[in-house]
């Protein structure tokens, strides 16, 4: 995990002892901005890892302030940066920064700024050279709200990127650009137009006839809060791709609004987890791949303190899941300072 260390100044990488289930501090050094936020892609050989200056309303960077990328190299139990990082990405201060790997190994971020959704990537076979960032070009990217968000997930040779448009009644949308195309050659759908918030998690799946892209969402909605869209098939730019099934509702009165939803597939047990903070602390809920259909109620605790009031933010791995590997969610209280 990329967890604050006060003793480095600095983000490190931390590692979880499972049996303990105590994080502790490797000594490797991420970025030393305290205002930053990571995301990270491990790709079997390479660890990633994108950092950003955070801005709840995304605005030009100022030298020093730029999405940047770094690559470790792994041995002996130790990650090192490798020589030439980081790179800059990126050139704003932003809400997000995703990063994702398609099948030819080319890298892709994308970030919202000016109210436009940018996407760069990696040049071929040069992790550290980047093309520059470059406005979506498909319909309704280069006109979204200030507080909108985008992501990306590599699905069946293809990089996806969806975003919400609360400038124009609030609604999720989907690109998707085949791999080792053209830059200017994507197709785009509202992937959920019946509402939409700048809260959006993504994984995919290789050739399973569960689905290609699964998407959790927060709405802005009162009957139907949180969602989980599934692209089932198709290229996942027709509507008749995307199916959506309801997690939460705004409605129970058995609980506040849930936020911050974060998912896990689960291939051994062909299980979706779908998290959230909910009632100041994270919650869960499951349900069959291959027969999806998500309980009503608060579900099921999975990180909860009586001595702390302000859980929130789950997050954990791009990975799915599996007997072998186990599934961790981790979360913090920034107010407290600390991390569950």
């Amino acid at each position: 995990a990329s967890m604050w260390s006060t003793s480095g100044n600095s983000y490190h990488i931390f590692k979880l002892d499972w049996t303990t289930q105590d994080w502790t501090d490797t000594g490797t050094a991420l970025d030393d901005r305290q205002d930053s936020k990571a995301d990270a892609l491990w790709d079997g050989s390479k660890l990633y890892v994108v950092s950003h200056i955070w801005s709840k309303t995304s605005s030009s960077a100022s030298s020093g302030e730029e999405g940047e990328l770094y690559r470790y190299s792994y041995s002996g139990g130790t990650y090192t940066l490798d020589s030439g990082y980081p790179v800059i990405v990126s050139d704003a201060k932003t809400e997000a920064l995703v990063i994702d790997k398609d099948s030819t190994g080319l890298l892709w971020v994308t970030y919202v700024n000016d109210k436009k959704v940018y996407v760069n990537h990696s040049t071929a076979g040069d992790d550290a050279n980047w093309v520059g960032p470059y406005v979506l070009p498909v319909s309704g990217a280069d006109s979204v709200d200030s507080d909108d968000l985008s992501s990306v997930v590599a699905f069946d040779g293809n990089i996806g990127i969806m975003w919400s448009d609360q400038s124009s009644g609030n609604k999720m949308y989907f690109a998707a650009h085949a791999d080792g195309t053209d830059d200017q050659i994507w197709q785009s759908i509202g992937a959920y137009t019946t509402s939409g918030d700048d809260h959006i998690n993504l994984k995919s799946l290789t050739s399973d006839g569960a689905g290609k892209v699964f998407a959790a969402i927060k709405t802005s909605v009162s009957n139907a809060l949180l969602m989980l869209l599934v692209c089932d098939g198709g290229s996942c730019t027709s509507a008749s791709d995307w199916s959506a099934y309801t997690v939460y509702k705004g409605s129970d009165a058995d609980f506040k609004e849930p936020t911050r939803p974060t998912l896990l597939l689960d291939t051994s047990n062909r299980d979706i987890y779908f998290f959230t903070r909910l009632d100041d602390d994270i919650y869960y809920k499951r349900a069959d791949m291959d027969s999806i259909s998500f309980s009503s109620g608060k579900g099921e605790a999975f990180i909860k303190s009586s001595d702390y009031s302000g859980i929130n933010d789950p997050t954990t791995t791009k990975q799915n899941v599996n007997n072998s590997s186990g599934l961790v969610v981790l979360a913090n209280d920034d107010g407290a300072r600390y991390y569950f």
